[in-house]
């Protein structure tokens, strides 16, 4: 066992030796008396609820070699002070630990409860362009627990006037959950949040709205959630990026003029803004309907920004195979001029702000971004 989860274990066992009196005859005790009481639905109290939920009528009952854990109402590793090796040793963070370990972190702790589900948004962290929401999620049903390793979890995550308002504009973030090494029916789940809300310093909502388990199966199941969070993360709790902005820097490709806008340096990764027009291009002749050459604009642009080398102080970067961006188009000049498309693909991260030189080429056209 490795130095952390030996003192993880002792200092947690200490802790419920110390907090947690209870045994399984308690809390099966408590239940029942529960039950029997008609007590008010606002009313709290540290027992497991036994009662059935509406969707997969599952009841609530403890895995009695974690009924301590679930009596505490602060997530185990946060209490310990070791959420560094959540992302080191669960994860395989060793960016998001480090981030982390040098204080960029703003704890939440607020804790929702549907079906066989109860789950505690931890705490924030990440970069201003990257932000990472950690949750702990207990699982209630023994099957459930006993056949995933993994969860899978979808999230709205809003800006207060967007979630209250617009909520059908938006798509959920994605994320999965790995099964605690210790605790059984734990799981830890680090989801990415969008920047445009979680670092402007105003009122954020996350909404759980999908659970999904037997993931290994070819039809998953599927719990439909109302879980919701509210919380304003302070702009400071994130590690700061390097933006740049530039002009005039133009890369032409299959009829396209792709200009470089603007740059985000982060721990995470380096992503790149690109903006284009398409109408009166040769591209696209005649036609004026983003929606037909969609597709076509897209090859376009895959093939472009594979030809793009970062070189930071001599050393050369490709784009990230797995995040080259998606051509999106302004069709009602809502937002960067009618028609007008943009553009965001992701190199590595490097440090830029102590590099002597970077610079960004295709082929002969190169520039100087530093």
């Amino acid at each position: 066992m490795s130095t952390f989860r030996a003192e993880y274990k002792a200092q947690m066992n200490g802790f419920c030796d110390a907090n947690c009196k209870t045994t399984a005859e308690d809390i099966l005790k408590r239940a029942k008396e529960k039950s029997m009481s008609g007590k008010n639905e606002n009313e709290t109290d540290n027992v497991v609820d036994f009662t059935e939920r509406k969707t997969k009528k599952k009841a609530w009952k403890a895995l009695i070699p974690a009924a301590c854990f679930l009596l505490i109402s602060t997530t185990a590793l946060a209490a310990t002070g070791h959420l560094e090796e959540l992302f080191r040793n669960i994860f395989k963070d060793e960016t998001t630990a480090e981030i982390v370990e040098e204080g960029y972190l703003y704890e939440i702790h607020q804790t929702q409860e549907e079906d066989i589900f109860k789950s505690e948004l931890v705490a924030v962290t990440g970069d201003a362009a990257t932000p990472k929401l950690v949750f702990d999620v207990y699982v209630s049903d023994e099957q459930v627990v006993r056949n995933n390793d993994q969860i899978r979890m979808l999230a709205y995550v809003l800006g207060e006037e967007q979630y209250e308002n617009e909520l059908d504009k938006y798509g959920p973030w994605e994320a999965y959950g790995q099964k605690d090494e210790e605790i059984p029916n734990l799981y830890h789940v680090s989801m990415t949040g969008p920047s445009v809300w979680m670092t402007s310093g105003d009122p954020v909502v996350v909404d759980i709205l999908q659970i999904n388990v037997d993931l290994q199966n070819e039809l998953w199941t599927t719990y439909e959630t109302n879980m919701v969070y509210h919380f304003t993360p302070p702009t400071e709790l994130y590690h700061p990026v390097s933006d740049a902005y530039y002009e005039d820097m133009k890369f032409s490709y299959g009829g396209i003029d792709y200009y470089l806008n603007n740059a985000t340096f982060g721990v995470y990764r380096s992503e790149l803004g690109f903006q284009y027009d398409f109408v009166g291009t040769t591209f696209a002749g005649k036609e004026t309907d983003y929606a037909v050459l969609e597709e076509k604009l897209h090859s376009n642009w895959l093939e472009f920004v594979d030809s793009l080398v970062l070189v930071v102080d001599g050393k050369e970067y490709k784009v990230n195979p797995d995040d080259k961006g998606y051509t999106w188009c302004d069709v009602k000049g809502e937002a960067i001029g009618k028609n007008r498309c943009g553009i965001y693909p992701s190199f590595p991260s490097v440090d830029y702000e102590n590099a002597e030189s970077v610079i960004l080429k295709a082929g002969d056209t190169s520039y100087t971004l530093k």
